[in-house]
């Protein structure tokens, strides 16, 4: 394995250490999610459907990571969540072989809920405008 795969590898290993166990497998990395339909967690939380504002910019995003060689991870949950009995999901988890970030899209989020997951997400958080 030459260096810089395994570098990527070990940037992997690093967010699948953060990532909810149930929604982690290789078939998520660069797999597109979206939630279309109101849903009811198993944690009891009402989770909406995304805009299709929303739902466009992130695919643009995932679209420019994926182009640009990076690994994505779209919508998974993180495990730090579980432990404050709160569903962290970050709109796309990306990784390359030199860091580890996090991209929130913004369409019509508060400061204060950007803020807040500046301060819970495991890894730099960036914000998209929608």
């Amino acid at each position: 394995m030459n260096k810089f795969k395994y570098l990527k590898l070990q940037n992997q290993n690093l967010v699948k250490a953060q990532v909810r166990a149930d929604t982690w497998c290789t078939s998520h990395i660069n797999c597109f999610r979206v939630s279309i339909s109101t849903k009811i967690t198993s944690h009891g939380f009402k989770r909406y459907p995304e805009s299709f504002e929303h739902i466009e910019a992130k695919f643009k995003r995932y679209l420019h990571w994926r182009q640009a060689g990076c690994d994505v991870l779209v919508e998974s949950i993180l495990k730090k969540g579980l432990q404050h009995k709160k569903t962290f999901r970050p709109d796309l988890i990306i990784w390359n072989k030199h860091e580890i970030w996090i991209e929130e899209i913004v369409a019509t989020e508060k400061e204060e809920s950007i803020i807040k997951k500046k301060k819970n997400y495991p890894f730099k958080v960036y914000t998209y405008k929608a």
